[in-house]
């Protein structure tokens, strides 16, 4: 790793070790950064790749804000990871370190009952929502909702416990499943939008958006399993969607830093689903950079670090795709094929991760927690990127899929 770099010398400290924070702890280093990673499995990869980790759950603020403090931390960060986000507003409000991020705001971003709430309030959102403890409450609140509706958890990510509920005798079901995925007990239900998904990041400078990067998604019911990049999103359509955001963005107290979203496009209007002041899931800074050229996550790090000066864009290649691989049915990781044997499937493939060990038992990929890894490629069009998606998809199954344990 390289020792100089802009962010030499300064201690920056990582929320989240998994798959999806791999190319930060590896952007960190890069820039010549000490990275310290918090996460409390110890098998996570990125523990292997940082100079230091901590056996710590991102959400043990009073922890991390001790370790933060006795480590001698200049920055704290995190990616792809909503949990994260207050637990990165504490240390940098309580240490007074640069980037400072309001502990309210990224509460209000990162609950989903807060954000609903919020929305409602500055008038961006007319969507009829209910969140309690409460089942009977829900239940009662739902009778003037518009069907099919979502029940999800308040305080969760990655699709775990999102059902989708047609008509109102299946909601106390659905409702007691998606509790079951909350840490608060907290579960709510919403109508459910109509209109095209599209998701990205953007950062602000001065409040106002400088970059903006919309990606397809690759939706399976709720559960999103890729995207792709550039969009395909026509000129007028992301005119309303940088609208849209420019408008929640002058609502919000954060003029600096990045910004991840997911939105609905309906005729012409944008409805807002879930945002957040970190950067994106599922690669996309990583697409960001292959697809355009721009360094999200260095840009994230230095703000971070309060380390000034510009930053040179990679060229850019054209199309870039990820697919998040996981098994059709409950099965057992049976190998770790490395890039190469990748490229026999996807000939443009350029990354591989695994998020899970050989041996592991995995079920059937409904959310996040059944992911087996990710893979990132080139593409020509979305065509292509389907295919190339679907190919990978049978391929892990096959190959990396097996019926018992080894």
């Amino acid at each position: 790793m390289t020792k100089g770099g802009p962010a030499a010398g300064s201690r920056l400290l990582v929320l989240g070790a998994g798959v999806f924070q791999l190319s930060i702890i590896r952007k960190a280093r890069e820039l010549g950064a000490y990275v310290i990673t918090a996460d409390n499995v110890p098998s996570n990869p990125g523990h292997r790749i940082a100079n230091q980790s901590i056996n710590c759950s991102t959400t043990e603020t009073e922890t991390l804000i001790g370790q933060a403090i006795d480590l001698g931390i200049d920055g704290v960060v995190t990616a792809a990871s909503d949990v994260a986000v207050p637990t990165v507003a504490a240390v940098r409000t309580t240490l007074g370190l640069p980037a400072q991020l309001s502990p309210a705001l990224a509460r209000n971003l990162s609950m989903k009952p807060a954000f609903r709430e919020f929305l409602a309030g500055a008038g961006l959102s007319s969507q009829r929502y209910c969140f309690s403890n409460d089942f009977e409450k829900i239940k009662e609140e739902a009778r003037n909702f518009t069907f099919p509706v979502v029940t999800k958890p308040a305080d969760s990510s990655g699709s775990r416990g999102v059902i989708r509920v047609s008509e109102p005798v299946g909601l106390d079901d659905a409702l007691r499943l998606s509790a079951s995925f909350s840490r608060s007990g907290l579960v709510g239900a919403e109508e459910l939008l109509a209109g095209v998904e599209y998701g990205g990041d953007l950062f602000l400078e001065g409040g106002r958006i400088k970059h903006l990067c919309v990606t397809d998604k690759y939706l399976r019911e709720f559960t999103v399993r890729g995207h792709v990049l550039p969009s395909g999103v026509t000129p007028a359509v992301e005119t309303l969607i940088r609208a849209a955001l420019a408008e929640l963005c002058s609502c919000l107290p954060y003029v600096e830093g990045p910004m991840n979203f997911d939105v609905k496009v309906d005729d012409q209007r944008v409805n807002l689903i879930e945002v957040s002041p970190r950067l994106g899931g599922n690669g996309i800074p990583e697409l960001i950079r292959r697809a355009n050229g721009l360094d999200f996550e260095a840009m994230v790090i230095l703000q971070a670090l309060g380390v000034s000066g510009a930053l040179e864009d990679a060229p850019p290649h054209g199309m870039a795709g990820s697919v998040v691989l996981g098994f059709d049915h409950d099965g057992f990781v049976g190998c770790l094929p490395d890039l190469e044997a990748v490229r026999s499937v996807a000939e443009t493939a350029w990354g591989i991760h695994w998020a899970k060990p050989v041996g592991a038992k995995v079920g059937a990929m409904r959310d996040a927690g059944g992911m087996i890894g990710v893979a990132y490629f080139d593409c020509s069009d979305r065509t292509d990127y389907m295919a190339t998606c679907h190919h990978l998809e049978t391929w892990l199954n096959e190959v990396v899929c097996r019926d018992t344990a080894q």
